[in-house]
């Protein structure tokens, strides 16, 4: 039974230290959420108030700036991938140029073989016609009298001669002689003709690739001539080595850390509803830390959780409740280009934190009047307390009495 006292201390000092650590992440969390969006805020609005005083700068905000640069750099990067693909695009033209080249070479040693043996044709065609006899001596006679013989009067050429006339002097083993030379001779004509038929076809698929990669490159050289253009213009208003520019490359430098120099693109708004948060929650945090440690309350988890939500809670109904001012402001005829003050939002957020459960439930009352639910004002009635009867004379016995 001795131990039991000590169990429980030693278990609540194991708790009180867990909150402790909890306490000290969520203090550096809210704290570190000040600071950056606080001083993203300064940093947005110095730059701002800077770029709009200076006539000779073409750039009149922060917001504008960091549009010129992204697409700054997404035009370079554009450029490099184009630069890349027309690299590509010449390396296919200059291979489809040499191919075409090849094939212009194999077809003109396939022409050179066919007019070759085209002289040969007309040659045996010379030769063996006067063998022939009415019609089909003066058709091959024109195509021998041809000045350049085509496959076309080859082939017809041939066909006289295997299915034409021969004269009744011609011997029959003279017949065989010249059809068997002529059927030899069309073979090889026709392997030659095939051929050139072929290095034509390769040559015209050649052209067309290398029209392909001509029409390619042309393409990509227009796309490229446009996006140098684009940089153009942009680099006249944010030159590469703008010290506008120079600093938003440093603080994503230097920001890189989970992204934090996206902070500095989030419009004002944004960073004073953060900075209005983080000063609920923390405020919220000292709030619990002077119960915990201070008032000697046996703290709780659960407790935290709830607390910090409420002061959250409390912290954007202050946010949401200035901005609802300021809008009824503006739309009465205010001055324009109103914003909000996140210093002083942020302390009332602040002071909603310390005082989380009375702000949370002034909040709840409010809410309540708005929407005709609010039933403070209201009284119930209690019937009174009767009053004690006092006691009739007559019964009352005084020690006079008792005695007699």
């Amino acid at each position: 039974m001795s131990d039991t006292p000590k169990s429980k201390k030693a278990v609540d000092r194991v708790a009180l230290g867990a909150i402790a650590v909890i306490l000290g992440f969520l203090y550096f969390f809210f704290v570190s959420l000040v600071v950056i969006s606080f001083s993203f805020y300064v940093m947005r609005s110095e730059w701002d108030a800077e770029l709009s005083k200076n006539t000779d700068n073409q750039i009149q905000s922060v917001d504008e700036l960091i549009f010129l640069k992204n697409q700054s750099v997404e035009i370079s990067a554009q450029i490099a991938i184009s630069l890349k693909a027309l690299s590509l695009t010449d390396d296919v033209f200059q291979a489809a140029q040499g191919e075409l080249i090849e094939k212009q070479s194999d077809q003109l040693v396939a022409q050179r073989k066919l007019e070759g043996n085209l002289l040969v044709v007309q040659a045996h065609f010379a030769r063996v016609i006067p063998a022939l006899v009415g019609v089909d001596l003066g058709k091959l006679a024109d195509i021998v009298d041809a000045p350049e013989l085509s496959i076309e009067e080859a082939t017809a050429g041939f066909h006289l001669l295997i299915n034409g006339t021969y004269g009744p002097d011609v011997a029959p083993d003279r017949v065989d002689q010249i059809i068997k030379a002529t059927r030899e001779l069309a073979t090889f004509h026709e392997s030659l003709a095939d051929s050139k038929r072929a290095a034509d076809k390769d040559v015209s698929v050649a052209e067309g690739l290398k029209r392909k990669a001509e029409r390619d490159v042309a393409g990509i050289e227009t796309r490229l001539g446009g996006l140098r253009h684009r940089l153009g213009s942009i680099e006249a208003r944010l030159p590469p080595f703008s010290e506008y520019r120079a600093r938003l490359e440093r603080i994503e430098k230097n920001f890189s850390f989970l992204n934090m120099h996206m902070m500095v693109k989030l419009p004002p708004i944004l960073l004073t509803l953060i900075a209005t948060i983080a000063a609920g929650g923390l405020g919220t945090l000292v709030a619990y830390s002077r119960t915990a440690f201070i008032d000697q309350k046996r703290p709780k988890v659960s407790e935290l959780v709830i607390t910090i939500g409420e002061g959250v809670a409390a912290a954007i109904g202050i946010f949401l409740f200035s901005g609802a001012g300021l809008l009824a402001l503006s739309q009465s005829g205010g001055q324009d280009g109103l914003d909000l003050s996140p210093y002083m939002v942020a302390f009332l957020a602040f002071l909603s934190g310390l005082m989380a459960e009375s702000a949370f439930g002034r909040i709840t009352r409010y809410g309540q009047r708005i929407f005709g639910e609010d039933k403070s004002e209201e009284v119930t009635e209690k019937p009174p307390k009767p009053e004690p009867e006092e006691p009739l004379e007559e019964n009352v016995k005084t020690p006079e009495s008792r005695g007699s």
